[in-house]
């Protein structure tokens, strides 16, 4: 759930799960997002088509409400190899999906190395490979993630009523510092 570019890693995402495809045939990989990259998205269809995954690796555009596709995938994958913090796992993990991410900017931050995710080498399809065919065979590790991450989100108060309320207090705060100093205080 992200902008298809290759800074994304999708490309390596599918190239991953066309190396394991065979392993579990009935696992599906869904790409959702803006195509932003058109020679990404190239690559994609090419490992698609090279593989024959035309039914196994998905390509969705944006959704209105992305929250449908957090709620029926059993692994959250965010291979960026450029990343801030990561809005899309940050909501994954708070639908409570395992999760597993590559090892830059702020993806660390979120995914605390088995205890809610898998960490990986940004640009290693190996290991990315690896982490799939991990969790996809343990639905008790898939599960045990999933509540780890959720409980860490919320533990962080990264949620949006909790954001709300922390910038209503800073209003609150500031507006009132602002009054001190018209008041002449």
């Amino acid at each position: 759930v992200a902008t298809i570019a290759f800074r994304k890693g999708q490309h390596i995402l599918a190239e991953a799960f066309a190396e394991i495809a065979g392993e579990f045939p009935d696992w599906t990989l869904h790409l959702v997002g803006m195509p932003t990259e058109s020679e990404c998205v190239e690559r994609i269809h090419h490992i698609i088509a090279s593989k024959g995954l035309e039914r196994r690796i998905i390509l969705h555009e944006p959704h209105p409400d992305p929250t449908v596709f957090y709620r029926r995938c059993e692994i959250y994958v965010q291979p960026s190899l450029i990343e801030g913090l990561g809005l899309s796992l940050q909501e994954a993990m708070f639908h409570g999906r395992a999760c597993v991410g590559s090892n830059t900017g702020g993806i660390p931050e979120l995914i605390e190395d088995s205890d809610c995710g898998i960490l990986v080498k940004p640009g290693d399809t190996a290991s990315l490979a690896e982490a799939l065919r991990s969790l996809i065979a343990s639905p008790v590790q898939r599960q045990s993630y999933g509540n780890n991450a959720r409980a860490s989100i919320l533990n962080r108060g990264m949620t949006c009523r909790r954001m709300i309320d922390w910038h209503r207090s800073y209003y609150q705060q500031l507006t009132a510092v602002v009054s001190d100093c018209e008041a002449g205080i």
